[in-house]
């Protein structure tokens, strides 16, 4: 999944530029943005990226200009990255600050940047469209303005063709959302979007809404927090079609492994849409014996109306620690990775679980060792299925904290990589990341005050070459019959005729099926031919089973009162017979092969013949009871 915005004085924003195809090993671009420099916001020490499935990737931070914060942009050109644009600039009144910069981008260099502009509390809120990789940023939009309420955290995302969703709060406590299409916002539904008008949908980074994006750009998904009527909060969902909104529907986990929900913790949200599915993941808190609360980590489903059941992507289990911090990436096929940061007592740092068509794996850690006290981690997927994950670590105690990232998927699996310049100072979480073209990119903060640097790092995703599958040998033609090439009519099609038991009931024994004569004690079954074949014999069990649908299944419990039908279940193994033309006398004895003793019951053969030029019969059957042989007193 593509980054979505959040509310973080700080945010990246790269404009559109399609990144190099991958090469054939995890090579690391690192390069700084910006700075040295005082005048990076960095209240917050956040940062964010977004990458579209054909390269296109954005990055945006805020700088100071004369004391006032605006909103600056770098593009990724020609595998580097451009000086950075300030985007803001055309509001009239530049004394105002910008501040919450939300990013995502589309195909084709298509770039959308939303933002909070003026005073403290008395925000308007604003956005700037780039349409393509060749064409300049368009003025600002005014989407909100300040009308006794500060309309502020926006937060954005995008479809790979450039449309998608923009949420965004009023006053801090009423969630509205406008569907992005081209150059044009457009509200969804009414106005508020709270589950209670009454209650506040809380804002900020863990509990603030998060967005899905079907690969159409004409629907979606949105989860947020909602402060409860007494005490806690509540996750709703709701799925967004056009600027239609579904129902609100509660996210709730009542309980896991027999722990209750305790009501302290159901927030730190995310969403993700890819492979036909809706994902939900969020942060749950459960009652444990002695009075202890524990933090997990689950995904879930989402259909627009129910969930599906709760996986864990904590990799926790009943350990005795703590899970948050989570965040879903999922490509359009439904390749997806899951992070989440763990650390109480029992383990510190952040772990990754990979989705596999609709189960998501046990978690691993993405680095070790990591002592890090809280680390905010991220991922990103390619449409090849090959991701990464980030987070950031602190290798000891003492030691300067860095951004490291590993690769999953592909030739480069498991590699793990500082992303960091360990020269320029400690780095910031990495918060958000995207994927495509071959890459994963990240940026994060490194150095303080006058050190302080926006740093952009573009790693190498490679995929496995791919494999041309070895010629088929041709299929060695067989010479033609001489009926073919002389005056002689050639056979036409044939059957077997007179297929008959000598008994219903067939004494099994351990010899395989041969010719005997028409007196022989051992004849068991005679059938008949127009011309000399092979002879092929197939055996099936016969029984009783449940009709269900079109097909006869074993009875069970369940479809025992279904109407009753034939089983036929094939017995492995087949015997052939060279047979003459006319009546074939065969002993048979109820195996195909000899040495093998066959159980009892009821069973049917069948017989194939196949003449020298090639032509088949039709199918001949006949069904039979295999009995055991009388034992016989010994004296």
């Amino acid at each position: 999944m593509r980054a979505s915005v959040r509310s973080l004085v700080l945010t990246l924003a790269v404009g559109a530029a399609a990144l190099a195809p991958p090469s054939a090993s995890a090579a690391l671009a690192r390069t700084v943005i910006d700075g040295p420099t005082a005048n990076l916001a960095t209240g917050t020490t956040a940062v964010e990226v977004d990458a579209a499935p054909d390269g296109t990737a954005a990055i945006a931070y805020l700088k100071q200009v004369a004391g006032v914060t605006h909103v600056f942009v770098s593009r990724y050109v020609g595998g580097t990255w451009s000086s950075a644009e300030q985007v803001d600039g055309g509001l009239s009144n530049q004394a105002n600050p910008s501040s919450l910069p939300a990013l995502a981008v589309g195909n084709g260099g298509r770039v959308v940047v939303a933002f909070a502009n003026g005073p403290a509390l008395q925000e308007s809120l604003w956005a700037v469209v780039k349409p393509s990789a060749g064409s300049a940023y368009g003025p600002p939009q005014q989407i909100k303005a300040f009308a006794g309420t500060a309309w502020t955290d926006p937060n954005l995302e995008l479809a790979s063709n450039g449309n998608g969703y923009l949420t965004f709060y009023n006053g801090g406590t009423s969630l509205y959302a406008d569907q992005v299409t081209g150059s044009t916002f457009t509200q969804v539904g009414p106005g508020i979007l709270n589950q209670d008008p009454g209650r506040q949908a809380l804002p900020g980074d863990q509990t603030g809404v998060r967005i899905g994006v079907d690969p159409t750009g004409t629907s979606g998904t949105i989860a947020w927090a909602e402060q409860q009527a007494v005490m806690g909060t509540t996750v709703w969902a709701r799925k967004l079609t056009g600027t239609t909104p579904g129902a609100a529907v509660d996210a709730t986990v009542p309980s896991f492994n027999g722990h209750l929900n305790d009501n302290s913790q159901n927030n730190d949200i995310d969403v993700a849409i890819g492979g036909g599915k809706t994902w939900v993941a969020q942060h749950v808190s459960f009652e444990y014996p002695g009075g202890s609360s524990r933090a997990r980590v689950f995904a879930r489903t989402f259909d627009g109306s129910t969930f599906g059941p709760a996986q864990e992507i904590d990799g926790i289990g009943e350990a005795d620690d703590n899970a948050e911090l989570v965040r879903l990436a999922v490509n359009d096929a439904g390749q997806g990775l899951a992070v989440s940061y763990r650390g109480k007592n029992v383990d510190i740092g952040s772990e990754t679980s990979i989705l596999s068509g609709s189960t998501w794996g046990a978690a691993a850690p993405i680095a070790r060792p990591n002592v890090a006290s809280a680390a905010r981690p991220t991922a990103a997927v390619d449409t090849t299925g090959v991701g990464a994950a980030a987070t950031y670590s602190v290798a000891s105690t003492g030691a300067t904290p860095q951004v490291v990232s590993r690769i999953y998927g592909g030739p480069a699996d498991g590699t793990l990589t500082t992303l960091s310049d360990p020269a320029f100072g400690d780095a910031s979480d990495p918060y958000e990341s995207g994927a495509g073209g071959g890459k994963f990119v990240s940026a994060f903060f490194q150095g303080t005050g006058a050190t302080s640097r926006v740093v952009a790092a573009v790693l190498d995703l490679p995929v496995p070459p791919v494999v041309t599958p070895a010629p088929v040998p041709p299929v060695p033609t067989q010479p033609p019959p001489p009926c073919a090439v002389s005056a002689v009519a050639c056979p036409t099609g044939f059957s077997i005729g007179l297929l008959t038991l000598r008994s219903k009931s067939v004494t099994r024994g351990t010899a395989a099926p041969s010719i005997v004569s028409a007196t022989s004690a051992k004849r068991t079954l005679s059938f008949s031919l127009p011309r000399a074949a092979s002879v092929t014999l197939t055996l099936s069990k016969v029984s009783t089973g449940r009709r269900s649908g079109s097909k006869c299944v074993a009875q069970t419990a369940k479809n025992r009162k279904a109407k009753s039908c034939t089983r036929l279940t094939p017995v492995k193994g087949s015997a052939a017979i060279a047979a003459p033309a006319g009546v074939t006398n065969l002993a048979f004895q109820g195996s195909l092969s000899r040495g093998k003793l066959a159980a009892v019951g009821t069973y049917r053969l069948t017989l194939v013949a196949k003449d020298a030029s090639g032509l088949r019969s039709a199918p001949a059957s006949v069904d039979y009871t295999l009995k055991a042989a009388k034992k016989t007193s010994k004296k």
